[in-house]
């Protein structure tokens, strides 16, 4: 995978580039020690992930998932008296 940005100033990482191909798992672990949280990649220099779904997909399904938890009823936990709570503590 090809890092194209690390989202953060070059004194904020261990690397000597912002740029560059990543060819190990422990370049991984450098990037998440050092505090980084996203990152962005360019896919002509370097692989995609596989099968990775399109941003439009991923909106359709969260659309798809809000739509259906809307729909639901809420749960309600019936109402009880503090008599009827006294008794059971």
């Amino acid at each position: 995978m090809y890092i194209h940005d690390l989202s953060c100033d070059w004194l904020s990482h261990p690397f000597a580039r912002s740029r560059f191909m990543l060819s190990s798992d422990q370049e991984i672990h450098k990037i998440l020690n050092a505090g980084i949280h996203d990152v962005y990649i360019d896919t002509g220099k370097g692989l995609d992930v596989v099968d990775a779904p399109t941003v439009e997909e991923v909106e359709q399904q969260i659309e798809q998932e809000l739509i259906s938890i809307a729909q639901q009823s809420p749960l309600l936990v019936p109402q009880t008296t503090f008599a009827e709570e006294l008794d059971r503590a």
